[in-house]
């Protein structure tokens, strides 16, 4: 597996448990594998670098907010917020594209 895919796996699996557990249920280490991948990663490919520097601030979110990708609302609790949601998923599968060029 190249440090992309690797990077890759270790962020759509963030991104999985988050789907999975919820706002605000991840554990504190959580990114930690992610991380470590990120820190191993050796390229010189522009494009994940800023693509990168779109997702880690997406990630960071799901771990370290309360509200996760949410609305927070005193009504109807957290709402996810679409837009967010779905450019981490854009994001994501562009990862997963260019680990596949690779």
């Amino acid at each position: 597996m190249t440090g992309i895919a690797s990077l890759h796996k270790a962020a759509q699996d963030l991104w999985q448990r988050y789907l999975e557990l919820g706002p605000g249920r991840l554990p504190d280490d959580a990114m930690e594998p992610y991380l470590n991948e990120r820190a191993a990663l050796k390229t010189d490919v522009v494009e994940v670098h800023a693509l990168l520097a779109e997702l880690e601030p997406l990630l960071r979110r799901c771990v370290e907010r309360t509200e996760g990708l949410c609305f927070v609302t005193g009504e109807a609790g957290l709402i996810p917020r679409r837009d967010l949601h779905a450019k981490c998923e854009e994001l994501l599968d562009q990862l997963e594209r260019l680990s596949s060029a690779q």
